[in-house]
């Protein structure tokens, strides 16, 4: 099976820090390893499974989500290339439709 390679935004390395942030304020520890296995979990599955997520439109952008715990990750496939583009990683809490436009 061709895996494809999964890339981090600016946007959603941003994204990652701001977990590492809120996270790292009760416990550092704990934030290095939610962030850790956050990141796993989306190049385990989105690498194989690229398309497996739902498709969602948020302002004039047409992409995937992809859920994990209290987050959501929004990637794009490029299927030329094989490659999964993390383009945010949001709390369920924010509004997505105000941050991704």
């Amino acid at each position: 099976m061709n895996e494809y390679r999964v890339v981090f935004t600016t946007e959603a390395q941003a994204g990652l820090s701001e977990i590492m942030d809120y996270i790292g304020q009760d416990s550092p520890l704990n934030a290095k390893i939610f962030v850790d296995r956050l990141i796993d979990e989306i190049e385990k599955t989105l690498s194989i499974f690229p398309n497996s997520m739902s498709v969602i439109t948020i302002g004039n952008q047409t992409m995937r989500r992809y859920p994990y715990k209290k987050y959501n990750a929004f990637y794009e496939v490029i299927e030329a290339d094989k490659i999964v583009n993390i383009l945010y990683i949001l709390s369920g809490k924010q509004n997505a439709e105000n941050i991704i436009e």
